[in-house]
Protein backbone atom coordinates (compact mmCIF):
# COMPACT_ATOMS: atom_id res chain seq x y z
CA UNK A 1 0.00 0.00 0.00
CA UNK A 2 2.82 2.38 0.94
CA UNK A 3 6.58 1.97 1.24
CA UNK A 4 7.43 -0.91 3.62
CA UNK A 5 8.57 1.06 6.65
CA UNK A 6 8.78 -1.29 9.64
CA UNK A 7 7.48 1.11 12.30
CA UNK A 8 4.10 1.23 10.51
CA UNK A 9 3.33 -2.31 11.65
CA UNK A 10 0.41 -4.10 9.93
CA UNK A 11 2.63 -6.30 7.77
CA UNK A 12 5.11 -3.62 6.74
CA UNK A 13 7.84 -5.06 8.97
CA UNK A 14 7.56 -8.39 7.18
CA UNK A 15 7.56 -6.68 3.77
CA UNK A 16 10.68 -4.79 4.79
CA UNK A 17 12.34 -8.09 5.70
CA UNK A 18 11.41 -9.54 2.30
CA UNK A 19 12.95 -6.58 0.48
CA UNK A 20 16.13 -6.94 2.54
CA UNK A 21 16.34 -10.67 1.87
CA UNK A 22 15.81 -10.19 -1.88
CA UNK A 23 18.56 -7.60 -1.90
CA UNK A 24 20.89 -9.85 0.09
CA UNK A 25 20.52 -12.74 -2.36
CA UNK A 26 21.48 -10.44 -5.23
CA UNK A 27 18.17 -9.36 -6.71
CA UNK A 28 17.79 -5.89 -8.19
CA UNK A 29 14.71 -4.53 -6.44
CA UNK A 30 12.42 -1.62 -7.23
CA UNK A 31 9.86 -0.72 -4.58
CA UNK A 32 6.72 0.85 -6.05
CA UNK A 33 3.99 2.00 -3.60
CA UNK A 34 0.34 2.07 -4.57
CA UNK A 35 -0.42 5.06 -2.35
CA UNK A 36 1.62 8.12 -1.32
CA UNK A 37 4.08 7.72 1.55
CA UNK A 38 4.22 10.98 3.48
CA UNK A 39 7.44 10.39 5.40
CA UNK A 40 10.69 12.43 5.23
CA UNK A 41 13.20 10.98 2.78
CA UNK A 42 15.83 10.62 5.48
CA UNK A 43 13.59 8.20 7.40
CA UNK A 44 12.67 6.31 4.22
CA UNK A 45 16.26 5.73 3.14
CA UNK A 46 17.39 4.81 6.64
CA UNK A 47 14.76 2.04 6.75
CA UNK A 48 15.66 0.27 3.49
CA UNK A 49 18.82 -1.19 1.90
CA UNK A 50 20.87 1.30 -0.09
CA UNK A 51 20.95 -1.13 -3.04
CA UNK A 52 17.16 -0.90 -3.47
CA UNK A 53 15.47 1.56 -5.84
CA UNK A 54 12.71 3.37 -3.94
CA UNK A 55 9.97 5.04 -5.99
CA UNK A 56 9.08 7.30 -3.08
CA UNK A 57 7.24 9.89 -5.18
CA UNK A 58 5.12 7.51 -7.30
CA UNK A 59 1.66 5.97 -6.90
CA UNK A 60 -0.50 3.48 -8.78
CA UNK A 61 -1.28 6.21 -11.31
CA UNK A 62 2.35 6.05 -12.46
CA UNK A 63 2.62 2.27 -12.78
CA UNK A 64 1.72 2.20 -16.48
CA UNK A 65 4.53 4.65 -17.25
CA UNK A 66 7.03 2.53 -15.32
CA UNK A 67 6.33 -0.60 -17.34
CA UNK A 68 6.18 1.34 -20.60
CA UNK A 69 9.56 2.95 -19.91
CA UNK A 70 11.17 -0.30 -18.74
CA UNK A 71 9.75 -2.82 -21.15
CA UNK A 72 11.35 -6.21 -20.57
CA UNK A 73 13.38 -5.04 -17.56
CA UNK A 74 11.65 -6.98 -14.77
CA UNK A 75 11.64 -10.77 -14.44
CA UNK A 76 9.39 -10.91 -11.39
CA UNK A 77 6.59 -8.70 -10.12
CA UNK A 78 6.00 -9.30 -6.42
CA UNK A 79 2.64 -7.82 -5.37
CA UNK A 80 1.88 -7.37 -1.68
CA UNK A 81 -1.83 -7.79 -0.78
CA UNK A 82 -4.69 -8.90 -2.98
CA UNK A 83 -6.43 -5.54 -3.18
CA UNK A 84 -3.27 -4.00 -4.64
CA UNK A 85 -3.15 -6.75 -7.27
CA UNK A 86 -6.70 -5.84 -8.29
CA UNK A 87 -5.69 -2.19 -8.66
CA UNK A 88 -2.60 -3.07 -10.71
CA UNK A 89 -4.23 -5.76 -12.87
CA UNK A 90 -4.99 -3.63 -15.99
CA UNK A 91 -1.34 -2.56 -16.17
CA UNK A 92 -0.05 -6.07 -15.45
CA UNK A 93 -2.31 -7.55 -18.15
CA UNK A 94 -0.92 -5.06 -20.64
CA UNK A 95 2.75 -5.55 -19.79
CA UNK A 96 3.19 -8.91 -18.00
CA UNK A 97 1.03 -11.32 -19.99
CA UNK A 98 4.02 -13.20 -21.44
CA UNK A 99 4.75 -15.83 -18.78
CA UNK A 100 7.98 -16.76 -20.53
CA UNK A 101 9.33 -13.30 -19.74
CA UNK A 102 7.89 -12.29 -16.38
CA UNK A 103 6.39 -14.06 -13.37
CA UNK A 104 3.83 -12.51 -11.03
CA UNK A 105 3.69 -13.44 -7.33
CA UNK A 106 0.83 -12.49 -5.06
CA UNK A 107 2.06 -12.20 -1.48
CA UNK A 108 -1.21 -12.10 0.44
CA UNK A 109 0.44 -10.69 3.61
CA UNK A 110 -2.89 -11.56 5.26
CA UNK A 111 -6.16 -13.12 4.09
CA UNK A 112 -8.40 -10.25 5.14
CA UNK A 113 -11.58 -12.25 4.57
CA UNK A 114 -10.55 -14.46 7.49
CA UNK A 115 -10.07 -11.40 9.67
CA UNK A 116 -13.52 -10.10 8.78
CA UNK A 117 -15.05 -13.52 9.38
CA UNK A 118 -13.50 -13.65 12.86
CA UNK A 119 -14.68 -10.11 13.57
CA UNK A 120 -18.23 -10.97 12.53
CA UNK A 121 -18.21 -14.07 14.72
CA UNK A 122 -16.96 -12.04 17.68
CA UNK A 123 -19.91 -9.66 17.31
CA UNK A 124 -22.47 -12.37 16.51
CA UNK A 125 -22.97 -11.22 12.93
CA UNK A 126 -23.42 -13.38 9.79
CA UNK A 127 -20.59 -13.53 7.27
CA UNK A 128 -20.30 -15.16 3.83
CA UNK A 129 -16.67 -16.27 3.72
CA UNK A 130 -16.89 -17.78 0.23
CA UNK A 131 -18.26 -14.58 -1.27
CA UNK A 132 -15.67 -12.48 0.57
CA UNK A 133 -12.78 -14.67 -0.63
CA UNK A 134 -14.10 -14.50 -4.21
CA UNK A 135 -14.09 -10.71 -4.05
CA UNK A 136 -10.73 -10.44 -2.29
CA UNK A 137 -8.96 -12.74 -4.74
CA UNK A 138 -10.79 -11.80 -7.93
CA UNK A 139 -7.52 -10.84 -9.63
CA UNK A 140 -5.43 -13.76 -8.35
CA UNK A 141 -6.04 -15.81 -11.51
CA UNK A 142 -3.34 -13.73 -13.18
CA UNK A 143 -0.58 -14.84 -10.79
CA UNK A 144 1.64 -17.85 -11.16
CA UNK A 145 2.21 -18.19 -7.45
CA UNK A 146 0.48 -17.19 -4.22
CA UNK A 147 2.17 -16.80 -0.85
CA UNK A 148 0.46 -16.99 2.54
CA UNK A 149 2.10 -16.09 5.84
CA UNK A 150 1.14 -19.26 7.69
CA UNK A 151 -0.04 -22.76 6.92
CA UNK A 152 -3.59 -22.15 8.15
CA UNK A 153 -4.14 -19.36 5.62
CA UNK A 154 -2.39 -21.32 2.87
CA UNK A 155 -4.75 -24.25 3.47
CA UNK A 156 -7.74 -21.89 3.31
CA UNK A 157 -6.62 -20.70 -0.14
CA UNK A 158 -6.04 -24.27 -1.31
CA UNK A 159 -9.54 -25.27 -0.20
CA UNK A 160 -10.86 -22.25 -2.08
CA UNK A 161 -9.33 -23.61 -5.27
CA UNK A 162 -5.83 -22.20 -5.71
CA UNK A 163 -3.18 -24.83 -6.39
CA UNK A 164 0.14 -22.95 -6.43
CA UNK A 165 0.17 -21.74 -2.81
CA UNK A 166 3.15 -21.75 -0.47
CA UNK A 167 4.07 -20.24 2.88
CA UNK A 168 6.51 -17.41 3.59
CA UNK A 169 6.42 -16.32 7.20
CA UNK A 170 8.69 -13.96 9.09
CA UNK A 171 12.34 -13.68 10.00
CA UNK A 172 13.77 -12.73 13.36
CA UNK A 173 17.22 -13.30 14.79
CA UNK A 174 17.20 -14.40 18.42
CA UNK A 175 18.70 -11.57 20.46
CA UNK A 176 17.51 -12.05 24.04
CA UNK A 177 17.87 -9.22 26.52
CA UNK A 178 19.85 -10.06 29.63
CA UNK A 179 17.92 -8.66 32.59
CA UNK A 180 16.75 -11.32 35.04
CA UNK A 181 13.15 -12.20 35.85
CA UNK A 182 13.30 -10.62 39.30
CA UNK A 183 14.76 -7.38 37.93
CA UNK A 184 11.84 -6.83 35.57
CA UNK A 185 8.30 -5.67 36.20
CA UNK A 186 5.14 -4.80 34.31
CA UNK A 187 3.41 -5.87 31.13
CA UNK A 188 4.12 -4.62 27.60
CA UNK A 189 1.93 -4.29 24.52
CA UNK A 190 3.47 -3.25 21.19
CA UNK A 191 1.43 -2.77 18.03
CA UNK A 192 0.45 -0.19 15.45
CA UNK A 193 -3.07 1.23 15.58
CA UNK A 194 -4.28 2.57 12.25
CA UNK A 195 -7.97 2.92 13.17
CA UNK A 196 -10.37 2.45 16.07
CA UNK A 197 -12.00 -0.49 14.27
CA UNK A 198 -8.65 -2.32 14.00
CA UNK A 199 -7.74 -5.58 15.78
CA UNK A 200 -5.13 -3.90 17.99
CA UNK A 201 -7.55 -1.24 19.22
CA UNK A 202 -10.24 -3.86 19.87
CA UNK A 203 -7.75 -5.99 21.80
CA UNK A 204 -6.72 -3.07 23.99
CA UNK A 205 -10.33 -2.17 24.76
CA UNK A 206 -11.03 -5.74 25.87
CA UNK A 207 -7.80 -6.00 27.81
CA UNK A 208 -8.07 -2.72 29.71
CA UNK A 209 -11.79 -2.99 30.48
CA UNK A 210 -12.10 -6.67 31.33
CA UNK A 211 -8.75 -8.39 31.82
CA UNK A 212 -6.54 -5.88 33.63
CA UNK A 213 -8.94 -5.41 36.57
CA UNK A 214 -8.69 -9.17 37.24
CA UNK A 215 -4.90 -9.03 37.02
CA UNK A 216 -4.74 -6.00 39.32
CA UNK A 217 -6.89 -7.72 41.97
CA UNK A 218 -4.66 -10.82 41.91
CA UNK A 219 -1.41 -8.89 42.42
CA UNK A 220 -0.44 -7.27 45.68
CA UNK A 221 1.63 -4.53 44.07
CA UNK A 222 0.65 -1.95 41.45
CA UNK A 223 1.92 -3.12 38.06
CA UNK A 224 2.47 -1.00 34.97
CA UNK A 225 0.91 -1.87 31.64
CA UNK A 226 2.77 -0.08 28.82
CA UNK A 227 1.35 0.50 25.34
CA UNK A 228 3.82 1.31 22.56
CA UNK A 229 3.56 1.54 18.79
CA UNK A 230 2.72 3.64 15.75
CA UNK A 231 -0.49 5.64 16.08
CA UNK A 232 -2.21 6.87 12.91
CA UNK A 233 -3.32 10.50 12.75
CA UNK A 234 -6.77 10.92 14.24
CA UNK A 235 -6.62 7.87 16.52
CA UNK A 236 -7.03 8.84 20.18
CA UNK A 237 -5.91 6.56 23.02
CA UNK A 238 -7.00 8.93 25.78
CA UNK A 239 -9.60 6.42 27.00
CA UNK A 240 -6.81 4.03 27.95
CA UNK A 241 -4.78 6.64 29.80
CA UNK A 242 -7.38 6.81 32.59
CA UNK A 243 -7.07 3.08 33.35
CA UNK A 244 -4.98 2.52 36.51
CA UNK A 245 -1.48 1.36 35.67
CA UNK A 246 -1.68 2.08 31.93
CA UNK A 247 1.20 4.06 30.44
CA UNK A 248 1.03 5.33 26.84
CA UNK A 249 4.48 5.42 25.24
CA UNK A 250 3.54 6.19 21.62
CA UNK A 251 5.87 5.29 18.75
CA UNK A 252 9.22 4.09 20.09
CA UNK A 253 12.08 3.90 17.59
CA UNK A 254 14.20 1.46 19.59
CA UNK A 255 12.09 -1.12 21.41
CA UNK A 256 14.99 -3.08 22.90
CA UNK A 257 15.01 -1.15 26.22
CA UNK A 258 11.31 -1.97 26.61
CA UNK A 259 11.93 -5.66 25.97
CA UNK A 260 14.65 -5.42 28.64
CA UNK A 261 12.53 -3.62 31.22
CA UNK A 262 9.16 -5.41 31.18
CA UNK A 263 8.48 -8.95 32.34
CA UNK A 264 5.65 -10.19 30.09
CA UNK A 265 4.50 -9.33 26.57
CA UNK A 266 0.74 -9.26 26.08
CA UNK A 267 -0.97 -9.98 22.74
CA UNK A 268 -4.76 -9.69 23.24
CA UNK A 269 -5.81 -9.88 19.57
CA UNK A 270 -9.32 -11.33 19.19
CA UNK A 271 -9.64 -11.11 15.40
CA UNK A 272 -6.91 -10.73 12.79
CA UNK A 273 -5.31 -12.25 9.73
CA UNK A 274 -1.70 -12.78 8.74
CA UNK A 275 0.97 -13.25 11.34
CA UNK A 276 1.72 -11.40 14.59
CA UNK A 277 5.07 -9.81 13.71
CA UNK A 278 5.52 -8.06 17.06
CA UNK A 279 4.98 -11.35 18.90
CA UNK A 280 7.89 -12.88 17.01
CA UNK A 281 9.95 -9.79 17.79
CA UNK A 282 9.16 -9.94 21.51
CA UNK A 283 9.98 -13.65 21.62
CA UNK A 284 13.26 -13.04 19.79
CA UNK A 285 14.19 -10.56 22.53
CA UNK A 286 13.41 -13.12 25.23
CA UNK A 287 10.11 -11.68 26.46
CA UNK A 288 7.54 -14.42 27.24
CA UNK A 289 4.10 -13.94 25.70
CA UNK A 290 0.51 -14.22 26.87
CA UNK A 291 -1.67 -14.50 23.76
CA UNK A 292 -5.10 -15.46 22.46
CA UNK A 293 -5.80 -18.82 20.77
CA UNK A 294 -6.08 -17.01 17.43
CA UNK A 295 -2.47 -15.85 17.62
CA UNK A 296 -1.26 -19.23 18.82
CA UNK A 297 -2.82 -20.75 15.68
CA UNK A 298 -1.20 -18.14 13.44
CA UNK A 299 2.16 -18.78 15.07
CA UNK A 300 1.77 -22.55 15.17
CA UNK A 301 2.96 -22.42 18.82
CA UNK A 302 1.61 -24.41 21.75
CA UNK A 303 0.13 -23.28 25.05
CA UNK A 304 2.54 -23.95 27.90
CA UNK A 305 5.46 -24.43 25.53
CA UNK A 306 6.38 -21.33 23.50
CA UNK A 307 3.69 -19.09 25.06
CA UNK A 308 0.72 -19.07 27.42
CA UNK A 309 -2.75 -18.92 25.93
CA UNK A 310 -6.01 -17.57 27.32
CA UNK A 311 -9.26 -18.03 25.41
CA UNK A 312 -11.52 -15.79 27.51
CA UNK A 313 -11.28 -12.97 30.01
CA UNK A 314 -10.48 -15.06 33.09
CA UNK A 315 -8.28 -17.47 31.14
CA UNK A 316 -6.29 -14.63 29.62
CA UNK A 317 -5.75 -13.06 33.03
CA UNK A 318 -4.51 -16.43 34.32
CA UNK A 319 -2.10 -16.71 31.37
CA UNK A 320 -0.66 -13.28 32.16
CA UNK A 321 -0.35 -14.07 35.84
CA UNK A 322 1.25 -17.47 35.27
CA UNK A 323 4.14 -15.84 33.42
CA UNK A 324 4.33 -12.85 35.73
CA UNK A 325 4.42 -14.75 39.02
CA UNK A 326 6.53 -17.81 38.27
CA UNK A 327 10.19 -17.53 37.40
CA UNK A 328 10.17 -21.21 36.45
CA UNK A 329 7.28 -20.78 34.00
CA UNK A 330 8.73 -17.52 32.67
CA UNK A 331 12.11 -19.14 31.98
CA UNK A 332 10.64 -22.28 30.43
CA UNK A 333 8.42 -20.36 27.98
CA UNK A 334 11.15 -17.83 27.19
CA UNK A 335 13.66 -20.56 26.31
CA UNK A 336 11.20 -22.57 24.22
CA UNK A 337 10.22 -19.53 22.16
CA UNK A 338 13.85 -18.55 21.64
CA UNK A 339 14.64 -22.07 20.46
CA UNK A 340 11.77 -21.89 17.97
CA UNK A 341 12.98 -18.53 16.67
CA UNK A 342 16.54 -19.82 16.22
CA UNK A 343 15.34 -22.97 14.48
CA UNK A 344 12.79 -21.51 12.09
CA UNK A 345 13.25 -17.77 11.67
CA UNK A 346 16.94 -16.97 11.21
CA UNK A 347 17.99 -14.64 8.40
CA UNK A 348 19.87 -17.42 6.60
CA UNK A 349 16.82 -19.69 6.74
CA UNK A 350 14.65 -16.87 5.40
CA UNK A 351 16.99 -16.15 2.49
CA UNK A 352 17.01 -19.84 1.57
CA UNK A 353 13.22 -19.92 1.76
CA UNK A 354 12.94 -17.01 -0.66
CA UNK A 355 15.47 -18.60 -3.03
CA UNK A 356 13.42 -21.80 -3.01
CA UNK A 357 10.25 -19.85 -3.82
CA UNK A 358 11.87 -18.03 -6.73
CA UNK A 359 13.27 -21.28 -8.10
CA UNK A 360 9.74 -22.68 -8.29
CA UNK A 361 8.80 -20.02 -10.82
CA UNK A 362 9.29 -21.52 -14.25
CA UNK A 363 8.77 -19.28 -17.29
CA UNK A 364 6.64 -21.90 -19.02
CA UNK A 365 4.21 -22.32 -16.09
CA UNK A 366 0.62 -21.57 -16.95
CA UNK A 367 -1.40 -19.17 -14.83
CA UNK A 368 -4.10 -20.81 -12.73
Amino acid sequence: DVLPLPWLGSGYGRSNDIVRALSEIGAEVTIFPVNPTRVPLTRIYSALPETVEIMHDRTIDDLEDLFADRRGFYNIVWVSRAHNLAKALPTLEAHCADVSAVSVILDTEAVFSLREAAKAKLHGQPFDLEASLAEEFKAAWFCQFILAVNEAEAECLRRFGFSDVDVLGTTKEANPTTKRFEDRSGFLFVGSIHATDSPNYDGLVWLTREVLPLVARALTETVEFAIAGYLAPGVDLAAFASVPGVRLLGEVENLTPLYERYRVFVAPTRYAAGTPYKVYEAAAHGLPIAATPLLATQLGWCDGVELRVGSGTEEFARAMLALYRSKTEWTKVRNAALSRIRREHSASTYRKRIRDILEKLRPSAARK
